[in-house]
């Protein structure tokens, strides 16, 4: 039997690790295959697909976004599509490109409050990655890169990053929907990620199954024994795929 850790980020979005390095710590750990699922970016794929090859291991594409629905917080995980299907490329970008400004409109508004100094936003992103999805953490190992705010005053800054004027913030999440619509066009599977107990209780797994959705995590550090148990009876009771990391 082949184990694999199907719920992985890099620092492509809010994780700490190249994909790359991501592939070698799986193999350390005994894992046969290894899927990235960056925050609303495909950008870390590539990368993640040509140090499996090296190492032996089988990559997967994924990618996890974030959707709003009865007053819920949904993540949705897409796994094994094609990453360079146009449904699953355009979509991620739009969204990807939404988060940026939303980011990069909060860290404006640090630095106007006197919160941070005046680094503009075009240099701070010298110091990130190159993707097409920025958040926090990216802002704050850009500055502790550029020498500006040292990592262990982390907490000061996510602080006053979420301290922004909402008014500020016109970005929506995308839809059910269309985010799974995305994942489906270009051959994935469409997990509803991480399901908390609140996602059974207001019958948000039915409705998110009735959108296409057709897959579960059975599996995530962030889930109760309880919420374990009913994501297990929901994969049997719908014949779902499961997934975890």
């Amino acid at each position: 039997m082949k184990y694999g850790n199907l719920h992985l980020h890099s620092n492509q979005s809010d994780g700490g690790f190249r994909p790359a390095f991501l592939v070698r710590l799986a193999k350390s750990l005994g894992y046969g295959a290894i899927a990235l699922t960056d925050h609303e970016t495909l950008t870390g794929i590539p990368e993640l697909f040509a140090a499996a090859e090296v190492e032996g291991i089988e990559a997967i594409s994924g990618v996890e976004f974030c959707t709003k629905y009865m007053g819920e917080e949904i993540h949705v995980t897409g796994l094994d599509f094609d990453p360079n299907h146009p449904s699953i490329v355009e979509f991620s970008k739009m969204v990807g490109e939404g988060y940026t400004e939303r980011t990069r409109t909060q860290y404006e508004d640090m630095i106007e409050r006197g919160c941070i100094p005046n680094l503009p936003w075009e240099e701070l992103v010298k110091y990130c990655p190159r993707t097409d999805f920025y958040c926090i953490d990216h802002i704050i190992h850009a500055l502790d890169a550029a020498g500006i705010c040292p990592f262990a005053e982390q907490n000061k800054v996510r602080i006053a990053y979420r301290q922004c004027d909402p008014s500020k913030l016109h970005f929506v999440r995308p839809s059910a929907d269309d985010t799974i619509r995305a994942i489906r066009e270009a051959g994935g599977i469409a997990f509803i990620a991480h399901p908390h107990k609140a996602l059974f209780e207001k019958g948000i797994i039915e409705d998110y199954l009735a959108k296409g959705a057709n897959g579960i995590e059975i599996s995530h550090p962030d889930l109760s024994e309880e919420e374990t148990k009913l994501a297990i009876h929901a994969a049997m009771k719908y014949h779902l795929y499961c997934s975890g990391g």
